[in-house]
């Protein structure tokens, strides 16, 4: 029995004293120094209250399952090696050895987000990753989990056309109008350090504006198309695209680069300036291919969720080539027999160069 090692361990991970742990048991420290130096072993009256102080199981305290004998930090890396399915499967048996750790029950929730792409917003893993979100935003002491909690709440309401819980949850995180406090924390921070730190730190927030500029220019974008507003979605697009290619330095907006020119080819598509829509569906594929190939990794240190780094495999190539063949783009009719279009479509199929 390894227990003796397990508590030694946990204590450890925990930063407790044996002073402490005996303390919080209501034993002596010597009882706590025997059981890890295996002359004894607790009193199984005491295992129940020892799961508890340190959020695990009965289990794991037994050492029943060698495969959750890793810290939090080593489950989560190992769970962002694998696909979404594999992560689930991951994370879901951690949380036997971690009950209701909130960076389990995040990454969790998040995982089972996008292992439902394809079903849904309306699917079972959405429903589930809702009730963990929901809950994560009860976490104390944690204004970091339980703000990216409320934001991933606000966007799957939305995705459901559920305005008005979209827009309490949002109102949970947002601040008041004219208020940046974000940006606000990284000018305090460059005028009271005056270093590399500080200087990373405006840089960060920096980039996340421009991260946030894009998610926002999306929605722009399909007002603008839903309203047969043409010129106006042509020149906010080609806007966009000058500002993204600029910070595209990993490719880490390869995927929107692709959506945005995909999106040009189809407003000049509709003008009939064909000659156009080509060169912008060609340049659609080529970031496409990007951001498939080279951006398998989500640059969270600039950009993004700052809870963690997540590893994302994308299939742009697949998503481009349906949205270019779906009913929706019957703007492309008159070129599709077209050389270079055709080219597009054998690039988007097979990966190969135009």
């Amino acid at each position: 029995m390894n227990i003796g090692k397990i508590i030694y361990k946990l204590r450890q991970e925990k930063c407790y004293t044996q002073e402490k742990l005996a303390g919080l048991l209501g034993i002596t420290t010597g009882a706590v120094s025997k059981w890890e130096s295996g002359n004894a072993y607790p009193d199984i009256t005491l295992i129940p209250k020892i799961a508890e102080i340190f959020n695990v199981s009965t289990d794991y305290l037994f050492d029943r399952n060698d495969t959750l004998n890793k810290s939090i930090d080593e489950i989560i890396s190992e769970a962002k090696q694998q696909n979404f399915d594999g992560s689930v499967q991951l994370l879901t048996a951690a949380l036997e050895r971690y009950p209701n750790n909130p960076r389990l029950m995040y990454e969790l929730a998040w995982c089972k987000c996008m292992s439902a792409k394809e079903f849904g917003p309306e699917c079972k893993q959405i429903q589930e990753a809702t009730e963990l979100f929901e809950k994560l935003t009860r976490v104390p002491d944690d204004d970091t989990i339980r703000a990216h909690s409320f934001d991933r709440l606000s966007k799957i309401a939305l995705l459901q056309e559920d305005y008005e819980k979209a827009l309490y949850y949002n109102s949970k995180i947002l601040p008041p109008d004219g208020l940046y406090p974000r940006s606000e924390h990284a000018i305090i921070k460059l005028r009271q350090l005056d270093n590399a730190e500080a200087l990373h730190t405006a840089k960060q927030t920096l980039y996340r504006n421009i991260y946030e500029y894009s998610n926002t220019l999306n929605w722009i974008l399909a007002y603008y198309h839903n309203h047969d507003m043409t010129e106006a979605g042509i020149n906010e697009a080609s806007r966009g695209i000058k500002l993204l290619e600029l910070f595209n330095f990993n490719g880490y907006f390869s995927q929107d680069l692709s959506i945005y020119y995909e999106y040009l080819a189809f407003m000049h598509a509709l003008r009939e300036e064909y000659d156009d829509t080509l060169d912008n569906l060609e340049t659609a594929y080529k970031y496409a291919l990007k951001c498939d190939t080279e951006a398998v990794t989500e640059n969270y240190k600039l950009f993004g969720s700052v809870i963690d780094e997540q590893n994302i495999t994308y299939n742009e190539r697949k998503d481009l080539l349906a949205c270019i063949l779906s009913p929706s783009r019957v703007v492309y009719d008159p070129i599709r027999e077209m050389p270079r279009f055709r080219a597009v479509i054998t690039a988007l199929e097979f990966g190969v160069a135009i």
